[in-house]
């Protein structure tokens, strides 16, 4: 059997496409043509009469990468194998990308004269590869990452070529290995029943292990005397003067070793064995009406070997009902107009699981033109479109996420800003509060250094009452701010008592009396007669809080108006509310929350009664010190109500009591 035809029957059922080049052993510069599978001519648009003595040269374009292609050349020139992406042309001259590998093919005497080039059309990869870089990986995995040696041997055992890929797995360069016997690369321990399995491998018309043609797990010894796990797979080469040679190609798998649960491993590109790209092959011979499938489409149908192939007919039944009338029609159009196809469709397996296959056809033609069968593969795809899918929920997710911190980001900016302005609103505030008793008990202290001996004894008097009032009212500010600070740092110590709150109600009122009656306010609080309400809490400490809502009560609020203070025991909950309701000024919705802040005051008291807006922070402080909550409310007419709601069993602001 010539080398052209045992490389058009090793790779007419490959879904890749196969070219073989001669040239002159001693001029590597015009490799011609001899031989091209079904596969290149239909990519590169060609005719098999076009092709054939040609130069490979002739798909090569404007924008073709001569750096790629010198590379090539030095590989072609040193007669050793070469891979690599190349950008080619069509016969219309439309670009394509192609996946390629070359490598030499001793001819009948041994002598190089050939090349054998394996290319795949990558141009809809390449384009999508950005977005599928993540469902793509497991092939670029299994397509680049997996090093390959191929060797030939003769019917001794002696190795007579090598690619420079058995380097890789065994650490012998390519010449080191040519003439050694094929046991080298075989430990000690394996060798008897290597070299049987061999020897009858050769001597056979068929094959007598499958499981060595079809890809088999094996020790493989390395030059340094280290062992290397390997997946080899062989078929044997008939030669014009009645030889055998045995082609032999070696994976190094220890990745897969390490990695066997995550990694899939693909048939490999010969049809000598199962390609690497998972494919299955399979045949419709018209003649004869039977259909030969390969041992991977036996696997991807679920469908045991022993079964054999089915019925052409029968095929259909694999398939959702709504695919199977294309599928036919597909078929059918293929051998009336001799053209190829390719579907995608849903595969139920024998065990019922459903995958996703595509699957592509070409007719074969006789030497008269007819079509006598239809050639073709099935992929299982299901990962990819899996993957697909789940690239596209996870950029959405991504999307989403995006917009979700660009919002957290605004938020996060405003609230810089607001703290910010916060700040300036604080550091003004609190240096006009600070600066106002200051500056009045500078300017009467020095009146009255200055006037001493004309002032009687009622304007000094007079005097050193201003000076004192700009006293208390500069120490009740530091002592404002000093609160605030020890409560945020949970310094404060809580004398917790049992506590009659109508107590404390009716306490602050008269203490509140003489400025209620000046701003002629009338104020109405709780009947003790209807008996106490009791609560543990800090008696001090609740009293500050309630003289500050209502003294924020009685300043804002117009002459003449009511206020109202009520105490509510919710047994059922266990907790305890008072409410403060005035009639006055009222506080804007949108700053129901934030008048609570340090140093915040509603945009209605800015001007007017003033204040340094710690007082409603202190009091929160103290609420949640006690692991209650203060919160206010606008009313429906007019003013506000303040609410403080506490527990009626002390518990502190961790939650425990």
């Amino acid at each position: 059997m010539s080398l052209e035809r045992a490389l058009e029957r090793l790779y007419l059922f490959t879904q890749d496409a196969v070219v073989l080049c001669e040239t002159d052993p001693a001029d590597c510069e015009d490799p011609r043509i001899v031989f091209a599978n079904h596969a290149f001519v239909r990519m590169t648009g060609y005719t098999l009469d076009e092709l054939i003595g040609n130069s490979p040269r002739l798909l090569q374009g404007p924008d073709t990468d001569r750096s790629v292609t010198a590379e090539i050349k030095e590989a072609l020139a040193n007669w050793s194998y070469a891979r690599a992406e190349l950008l080619n042309y069509r016969k219309d001259r439309t670009p394509y990308w192609v996946d390629l590998s070359i490598f030499p093919v001793p001819d009948e005497t041994g002598a190089y004269r050939y090349w054998v080039s394996i290319q795949r059309d990558v141009t809809e990869l390449k384009d999508i590869q950005s977005s599928l870089t993540a469902s793509n990986a497991w092939l670029d995995t299994v397509m680049n990452a997996v090093p390959q040696a191929i060797i030939t041997v003769d019917e001794q055992g002696t190795i007579q070529s090598a690619n420079r890929s058995s380097q890789s797995v065994f650490g012998y360069a390519p010449h080191e290995l040519t003439g050694k016997p094929l046991e080298c690369l075989v430990p000690s321990l394996h060798r008897e029943r290597h070299a049987r399995l061999f020897s009858a491998f050769l001597s056979a018309g068929e094959i007598e292990d499958r499981r060595m043609a079809g890809g088999r797990d094996v020790e493989g010894l390395r030059k340094d005397g280290t062992t290397v796990p390997v997946e080899v797979s062989i078929d044997h080469l008939a030669l014009s003067d009645g030889s055998r040679r045995a082609l032999a190609s070696i994976t190094d798998v220890t990745e897969r070793k390490r990695h066997e649960g995550d990694l899939m491993i693909k048939q490999h590109l010969l049809e000598l064995a199962e390609t690497m790209a998972s494919l299955g092959n399979w045949k419709l011979d018209l003649r004869t009406g039977k259909l030969h499938w390969s041992k991977e489409t036996f696997a991807i149908h679920g469908r045991a070997i022993e079964l054999g192939e089915p019925d052409p007919e029968d095929v259909f039944v694999y398939y959702r009902a709504e695919d199977r009338e294309n599928i036919g029609a597909q078929l059918r159009h293929a051998i009336v107009h001799r053209e190829p196809f390719k579907i995608t469709s849903t595969l139920i397996r024998e065990d019922g699981e459903e995958r996703i296959v595509e699957t592509q056809g070409q007719p074969e033609l006789d030497g008269n033109g007819r079509v006598v069968a239809v050639l073709g593969a099935v992929q299982d795809v299901s990962e990819r479109v899996l993957n697909e899918q789940e690239l596209a929920n996870h950029r959405d997710h991504l999307q989403q996420l995006v917009e979700e911190q660009t919002h957290d980001l605004l938020l996060a900016k405003e609230d810089a800003e607001r703290a910010n302005r916060m700040k300036s609103e604080f550091l003004a505030n609190m240096s006009h509060e600070l600066r106002t008793p200051m500056h009045a008990i500078v300017s009467f202290s020095r009146l009255g250094q200055e006037r001493f001996d004309r002032w009687d004894r009622d304007r000094h008097l007079a005097n050193f009452t201003r000076i004192s009032d700009s006293g208390r009212r500069l120490s009740g500010l530091l002592n404002d701010l000093l609160d605030l600070s020890k409560l945020e740092a949970g310094k404060t110590d809580f004398e917790i008592r049992d506590t009659d709150l109508l107590s404390i109600i009716g306490q602050v009122a008269a203490e509140m009396e003489s400025l209620i009656q000046e701003k002629k306010l009338s104020l109405v609080i709780p009947d003790r007669s209807n008996g106490p309400v009791r609560a543990e809490l800090d008696r001090s400490k609740i009293h500050q809080v309630l003289v500050n809502l209502l003294s924020n009560a009685v300043k804002f609020t117009p002459e003449g108006k009511e206020l109202t203070v009520s105490c509510e025991d919710q047994e059922a909950d266990g907790r305890v509310l008072i409410s403060i309701a005035d009639k006055g000024i009222g506080i804007p919705e949108q700053e129901l929350e934030a008048i609570f802040d340090k140093f915040i005051q509603s945009n209605r008291t800015k001007t007017g009664a003033g204040g340094t807006g710690l007082g409603l922070s202190i009091c929160r402080e103290i609420v949640g010190a006690h692991g209650g909550r203060i919160w206010a409310e606008g009313n429906l007419d007019d003013g506000a109500t303040f609410h403080v709601e506490l527990p009626k069993h002390f518990v502190n602001g961790s939650g425990h009591a």
